[in-house]
């Protein structure tokens, strides 16, 4: 081969070169754009399901602070209940004692037992207008 041919073929050779050169660049850095868009998709993918895993777990967080916040209204309510119904037992024990041994009391008092008996019979004599039956007699 000639000189020229020699620079021809080389200078051919030289451009396949140069052209697969460009070509792989092109290609690289075609890919590199493809990773690149992926990688930001996938990155956004990533921030949505966190904040949407975020957003789920805030709500049940708040469902279970109502729930909590209710179970305690109704214990408190349920604990007032049962201290007012122990208060009115004990109110009510404590009033019926004192009722029978003040009753007890006056039940012994002859006196005050000739008073009653008096008082009861007068007023079931005015009540069953005795006084005007002649013919009944009581002993």
């Amino acid at each position: 081969m000639t000189k020229t041919q020699l620079h021809i073929a080389s200078s051919g050779v030289e451009a396949l070169i140069e052209r697969l050169r460009n070509e792989g660049v092109t290609a690289g850095q075609k890919k590199a754009e493809d990773l690149i868009i992926n990688a930001q998709k996938h990155a956004e993918w990533i921030i949505e399901e966190a904040e949407l895993e975020a957003k789920e777990l805030i709500d049940n967080a708040q469902q279970q602070a109502i729930d909590i916040k209710a179970s305690g209204e109704d214990a408190l309510q349920l604990a007032a209940r049962d201290a007012l119904l122990k208060l009115r037992d004990t109110l009510l024990g404590s009033f019926s004692h004192e009722v029978m041994r003040v009753v007890g009391e006056q039940m012994t008092d002859k006196a005050f037992m000739q008073k009653l008996i008096l008082s009861l019979a007068g007023t079931v004599r005015k009540k069953t207008e005795l006084d005007d039956h002649k013919d009944i007699v009581i002993n």
